[in-house]
């Protein structure tokens, strides 16, 4: 037993920062202004939480809801105004746009931030950070991360550092300006 629990694990486009706790091994929550947040709280259910033995299949399909903790599915007819800080959140995590229309909605009461993740992104980080705690429970692994760096985040662009600027000042101004952000694929 001499491997180690990834410092990180990367999809997507996202280099997702991972920690590991006696009783859990979910995403770091101290990056840039709470996004990660919200994914240590989802992600941390999913795998070792009331979620963790819900089939991956079935989180396809419906989602994952508990009091105060939601990974839904999209719908179709959900609107920019329901989703914009999530949609915002993921084209500063990866550079893009997430696709709507194959995509979860993650947010929890204890973040601040929501956010929109690709369906296969989340699916796929919650099998291999149940894999990784099932072979640290079974001691095929030691339950602490490698030293391997975590790659930065990517810098905001200044249409990001506007909406976040705009976040500190007004909620709504925020609002309007992401969601011409959005509108023009920016």
């Amino acid at each position: 037993m001499d491997s180690l629990v990834p410092s990180h694990v990367s999809l997507g486009g996202v280099a997702f920062p991972l920690v590991v706790t006696p009783a859990e091994i979910t995403v770091l929550s101290t990056h840039r202004n709470g996004i990660f947040t919200v994914l240590a709280v989802v992600v941390g259910e999913l795998t070792s939480g009331d979620g963790k033995d819900v089939p991956l299949d079935q989180l396809a399909r419906e989602g994952f809801n508990i009091p105060y903790v939601h990974a839904r599915v999209i719908r179709p007819e959900q609107t920019v105004d329901e989703l914009l800080d999530g949609l915002v959140n993921w084209r500063r995590l990866s550079g893009s746009w997430p696709d709507r229309s194959r995509s979860f909605h993650v947010d929890a009461e204890a973040a601040r931030r929501s956010l929109v993740i690709p369906a296969e992104v989340l699916l796929v980080l919650v099998s291999q950070l149940r894999a990784l705690r099932a072979d640290v429970l079974a001691g095929r692994r030691q339950g602490k991360l490698d030293d391997a760096p975590v790659p930065p985040l990517r810098p905001l662009t200044p249409e990001l550092e506007e909406y976040e600027r705009l976040l500190t000042v007004s909620m709504a101004d925020a609002w309007e300006y992401g969601k011409e952000l959005y509108a023009r694929g920016g």
